[in-house]
């Protein structure tokens, strides 16, 4: 797998095969934050994340799993439930706020939404 250069320029393949690898390396060095829990993140932990990134593929791809992280429908549900945030070794950082967490109900509906659509599509086809 390459490690310096454009992620751009990587294949599908390289891509998903360092997406996987910074997945687990930060499962394996920030167990508190990168769990199977999905707590809320600190506000600005992409900064933290990139700061630790030797090369320009390793910051694109941390920037990519940081996106395929808080996409997750687990991730959004706590978002919406609020609580507190976690910085990379699980210290509290700070609570959801309530406009954070309007903005993860109103994305769940919207999730839902486009389920019930993609499966009435798929009935139509």
């Amino acid at each position: 797998m390459q490690s310096a250069g454009s992620y751009k320029k990587l294949s599908k393949s390289d891509r998903t095969k360092l997406n996987n690898h910074v997945i687990d390396a930060l499962r394996h060095r920030y167990p508190l934050a990168f769990n199977d829990k999905y707590p809320p993140l600190k506000i600005g932990i992409h900064a933290d994340l990139l700061a630790i990134c030797e090369t320009s593929a390793q910051r694109q791809a941390a920037r990519n799993v940081l996106w395929f992280w808080t996409s997750n429908k687990k991730y959004i549900k706590n978002i919406a439930r609020g609580g507190d945030r976690v910085d990379l070794d699980g210290k509290k950082t700070g609570a959801v706020l309530p406009c954070e967490q309007k903005s993860a109900k109103k994305r769940l509906e919207s999730i839902k939404q486009d389920a019930k659509n993609n499966k009435n599509n798929n009935l139509k086809e």
